[in-house]
């Protein structure tokens, strides 16, 4: 029986040096190369059941909480504003909702009142497609400060046009707000190794707000450093 290639049979090799052609394959990230800078977002709009700690924690802080998750997340990143105004907007407008529909329902519907909520609705989605431009530009252009001001240097190839941009804020809101959660997630990661995940589902929503794996809730990156819980051992 031959003897298996891994061990020396008595051949000419036997002692001596011999060459090996090997490629080391460039280690990843994230499917993003070490080294290199991502230029885009991390999942396309659909691609809601990629993103990163997906569970029910994560249903739970998008389909009840979307627009304070948006806030939590986004408030993360340094250099982006206009994320409170839309925070504001968005309650008022939800309150004039409901008003209107109490009203409604006990049979004083407003048509102006239907008009103007619209109309509020519209300039939210420009506020939000706002934010969300500055945010991809942010994580995804070149840029510097100079005097105090954010200035690009390079621009992104994949920056979206503003229709594009506002048809995902309105129409499609929970898979933008994915994604862009997933943005500041892969940016932490990549930026200072430090991963991001949704909080708990409890009374008070601490869903809609990113904790670090031993369930600390994030004010701002980079985190603290917490060393790692110590497992009990027994004694021999």
């Amino acid at each position: 029986m031959a003897l298996p290639h891994l061990f020396f049979d008595g051949s000419r090799h036997h002692g001596r040096p011999v060459s090996i052609d090997y490629a080391v394959e460039k280690q990843t990230l994230l499917g993003l190369p070490i080294d290199s800078k991502r230029t885009n977002w991390r999942l396309g709009i659909t691609d809601c059941f990629s993103a990163q700690d997906r569970g029910i924690n994560c249903f739970c802080a998008h389909c009840c909480c979307g627009i304070w998750t948006w806030e939590n997340a986004i408030n993360l990143v340094p250099n982006v504003e206009g994320e409170e105004g839309v925070l504001r907007q968005t309650v008022r407008q939800d309150a004039m909702r409901s008003a209107r529909d109490a009203a409604a329902d006990n049979g004083q519907r407003n048509v102006f009142a239907d008009v103007f909520i619209a109309g509020q609705q519209v300039d939210t989605g420009f506020s939000r497609a706002e934010v969300r431009e500055q945010l991809f530009s942010v994580l995804f252009d070149d840029w510097v400060i100079e005097n105090g001001t954010r200035k690009v240097t390079a621009y992104s190839p994949y920056h979206e046009n503003d229709g594009r941009r506002f048809f995902y804020v309105t129409c499609c809101a929970p898979c933008a707000t994915v994604q862009v959660v997933d943005a500041v997630q892969t940016w932490s990661l990549e930026k200072f190794g430090q991963p991001l995940k949704y909080g708990p589902i409890t009374w008070d929503c601490k869903c809609c707000s990113l904790y670090t794996p031993y369930g600390v809730p994030v004010k701002s990156l980079p985190y603290p450093a917490v060393s790692v819980p110590v497992v009990p051992t027994m004694a021999r």
